[in-house]
């Protein structure tokens, strides 16, 4: 959901807060796109990143057609563009994996990861397994080696 768009006025304001309590890196700025104060010069580099995901994800469309498509009032091509910037965004900051229920994103994971480096995309479910694992795994070297202090102490979650 794109929260600075949203048309109830209190809901709107209401994520908006809850949002802040959590860093939001910034992404190269695409005009008309990225929110002021939210985003950062971007590079050649980045651009090209943009237009590489882009094509991957959306099957050989430009961020370019999809820019002046959503200013035509294209919300489809609006959220293509988004998302890609999301995902480019993720890429940038040398994170190897996002999290998202987006369909169209979970299917373009294998080609992403092929085309930078092993970048993968997953679902809720499979974050909290995987999070879930290196927890025990953890705890596990933890009860094996309680004198230890390359392996801390973890709270009792999950």
């Amino acid at each position: 959901m794109e929260l600075s768009t949203a048309q109830n006025p209190i809901k709107r304001e209401e994520l908006l807060e809850l949002r802040s309590d959590f860093p939001m890196p910034m992404g190269a700025h695409v005009l008309g796109h990225s929110q002021l104060g939210m985003s950062v010069f971007g590079s050649e580099e980045d651009q090209n990143r943009l237009e590489k995901v882009h094509g991957i994800i959306w099957s050989g469309k430009t961020p370019q057609a999809d820019a002046a498509s959503s200013n035509e009032g294209n919300r489809a091509a609006r959220s293509r563009l988004r998302d890609s910037m999301i995902v480019a965004t993720t890429i940038r900051y040398a994170h190897k994996t996002l999290i998202t229920e987006d369909h169209d994103l979970l299917e373009a994971s294998n080609a992403l990861g092929l085309e930078f480096q092993g970048f993968r995309i997953i679902d809720i479910r499979s974050a909290t397994s995987i999070a879930k694992a290196a927890i025990a795994r953890v705890r596990r070297l933890r009860e094996l080696n309680p004198q230890s202090r390359s392996v801390q102490n973890l709270p009792d979650w999950p």
